[in-house]
């Protein structure tokens, strides 16, 4: 897959995002964080092995500057966000890079 496809040029990965403020906004899949997994490269994060956080995060930022930051709590991925920022969108793209992927 050609990561230069426009697809992936709708929520970007931010290295410098500021995470601070995100609340969980929702849970992902299975196949929601293999997708993120095998096309993107975490950055370093918030590690707690005795709350279950592994310190890898994927800090994605949209077009419209608002974040969507995924991270693994006890092995399941999770993404949070700030203020009332829906997370739909952002998880529907998730869903149609992952059937790119499959095709």
């Amino acid at each position: 897959m050609n990561k230069s496809n426009k697809i992936f040029k709708q929520f970007e990965i931010d290295q410098f995002a500021n995470i601070g403020g995100t609340s969980l906004s929702a849970y992902l899949s299975e196949s929601q964080q293999e997708t993120i997994e095998y096309y993107f490269n975490p950055v370093s994060g918030f590690k707690d092995d005795s709350k279950g956080y592994d310190g890898f995060e994927y800090p994605f930022v949209d077009t419209a500057g608002r974040l969507y930051n995924c991270y693994r709590r006890w092995g399941s991925m999770r993404v949070g966000s700030k203020g009332n920022a829906s997370v739909k969108d952002f998880l529907a793209w998730v869903d149609q890079i992952g059937r790119l992927r499959l095709n």
